[in-house]
């Protein structure tokens, strides 16, 4: 094969798993003639300073070995780097996390030969990625999404989430279990959001803005969303009762979580969110802190192996 590879390795990935089978991984590459290179991030953040260190020595196809936490730094560091213009880039995923949500997308098998089988028949699509400007302590941040970004409650449960999975838990397990936990103390957020137009001020349970269709660990809070049609897919729900939150968990894993009458959908290019406070975020599975967020879709910025 001509192209070269640079995989980018998690051994955290999937509570240890990535770091235990990268080896099985790298069998089946090396049986397969590859020419690759594999970097093993050593700390959080640590795959956005990989990307930029190997796009400098020439490498221009990255694969994620781990899940969305890791693939979220390598597109965050694909596009906040300045040395070659992403959409010469390409990244694909070797699935090994715990939620794994933005491969279930693109149906990426389990099995690690399947999906480099998949991965190395070269059929390149482009997706649209989310570009999140914020303000966080008096200073402009932009943040980079290429699944769901969600507040309110959905961040308040995500972030319970990788408390858990710090401890050992899987991500699907813990997000239901926080999911019904939180919903003893919870008080909706009153919010502003700004979005076709309309300008909503209310309290709200939670907001899910979706490129994917799934997040949560195959929940389907987007569940027609579609990855590459340039608009976001964004699902509010008004204030709730936990009881009915309860009574309806079953529809966000079927997809008919629409179907709720305190539940609406929206698509759009862009909406601004704010609540005069600050608002805690989450952008596939990490969680970021601003003021206010002003969310942009990027059609088909992003090239990936899938």
């Amino acid at each position: 094969m001509s192209k070269h590879y640079l995989f980018i390795v998690n051994p955290n990935a999937g509570n240890g798993k990535a770091g235990k089978d990268w080896v099985k991984i790298e069998r089946l590459l090396i049986k397969r003639d590859v020419r690759y290179k594999a970097v093993v991030t050593a700390s959080p953040g640590h795959a956005l300073q990989i990307v930029e260190e190997e796009l400098q020595a020439g490498y221009k196809t990255f694969v994620v070995v781990g899940g969305d936490g890791t693939l979220n730094e390598v597109v965050n560091g694909i596009f906040h780097q300045t040395i070659v213009q992403p959409e010469h880039i390409q990244l694909g995923i070797i699935p090994v996390g715990t939620g794994n949500d933005w491969a279930r997308h693109y149906g990426i098998p389990k099995s690690y030969k399947a999906a480099l089988g998949r991965l190395f028949n070269h059929e390149e699509k482009h997706q649209d990625v989310g570009r999140l400007r914020h303000v966080n302590q008096g200073k402009e941040e932009i943040s980079y999404f290429v699944n769901v970004a969600g507040f309110s409650f959905d961040s308040n449960v995500v972030y319970a989430t990788n408390q858990m999975q710090e401890r050992g838990n899987r991500a699907g397990i813990a997000y239901l279990f926080n999911l019904v936990r939180s919903l003893v103390s919870w008080h909706s957020q009153e919010l502003h959001i700004h979005i076709n137009r309309e300008h909503i001020h209310r309290k709200i349970f939670s907001l899910s803005v979706g490129i994917g269709r799934f997040s949560g660990g195959g929940m389907r809070q987007t569940p027609d969303a579609l990855i590459d049609d340039g608009l976001f897919d964004v699902t509010l729900y008004e204030d709730m009762s936990c009881w009915k939150v309860v009574r309806h968990v079953h529809r966000l894993y079927n997809g008919s979580i629409l179907n709720v009458d305190t539940v609406k959908s929206y698509r759009t290019r862009r909406l601004v969110v704010h609540n005069g406070k600050g608002v805690m975020a989450q952008i596939d599975g990490e969680l970021i802190y601003g003021d206010k967020f002003d969310i942009e879709i990027m059609p088909s910025a992003l090239s990936v192996l899938v």
